[in-house]
């Protein structure tokens, strides 16, 4: 089943801009991201990926999913 434009539930951006990590992310867990100003609950964009994110690392916004940035680590940065 499609979703009109409105509802889809997970929504990408055109471009990608980047944020800060305020809370560690696992594939797993959850972390929360300094963007635009505010912070805002984040996730792996790909959450079948062995990527953590730590405190201070800089990552992509690629879209969001309701309430919840959907992220990945900028290219060529070292990730645990």
């Amino acid at each position: 089943m499609q979703f009109p434009n409105q509802f889809q539930p997970t929504n990408r951006f055109a471009y990608q801009t980047q944020g800060v990590l305020d809370r560690p992310i696992t594939p797993t867990t959850p972390g929360r991201v300094y963007f635009k100003a505010t912070y805002w609950r984040a996730c792996l964009f790909q959450p079948d990926t062995h990527t953590s994110l730590k405190t201070g690392d800089k990552v992509e916004v690629l879209g969001r999913n309701g309430l919840t940035l959907l992220i990945q680590p900028v290219a060529g940065q070292q990730t645990s």
